[in-house]
């Protein structure tokens, strides 16, 4: 997952401390943000359970954080990561949905009738549906 990504051997070394699904998790997450800091590696390995070690937790110790904060951090990473994936999970619709929307307001305005009545009546709405025809991505 990370072959071709610019990563430090720092940060590869603090990956192998850990289980290989964390290392899944922890690769997704940073290919998500496309962050391969070490200070984002360490970030994420504050964030990991002691279960999920190989070596039972033992670079948490070393990073210094204390047991009451560790725990904090972990039940937020855990809510992080669900919404994170809850969000992964829905942008491909929604894009499409935005694609589909895009075409049909399109089509809609192809018709002389349709921009006649608009400009007449409602012509801020019209300068509205015309930028976002004529926007080349969806996040203009």
């Amino acid at each position: 997952m990370l072959k071709d990504r610019q990563i430090l051997p720092d940060s590869l070394r603090y990956l192998k401390k850990v289980k290989p699904m964390r290392q899944i998790e922890m690769a997704e997450l940073m290919n998500a943000v496309n962050n391969y800091s070490k200070t984002y590696v360490k970030a994420l390995i504050a964030a990991t359970p002691k279960s999920m070690f190989e070596d039972s937790g033992k670079v948490k110790e070393k990073i210094g954080v204390k047991p009451e904060d560790m725990m904090k951090m972990e039940k937020e990473m855990e809510t992080l990561e669900r919404d994170f994936k809850m969000i992964e999970e829905t942008y491909g619709r929604n894009t499409l949905n935005l694609v589909l929307a895009r075409g049909y307001l399109t089509k809609i305005l192809d018709n002389a009738r349709v921009v006649k009545f608009l400009s007449s009546r409602h012509s801020d709405l019209l300068t509205e549906l015309q930028k976002i025809v004529e926007s080349l991505t969806l996040e203009a």
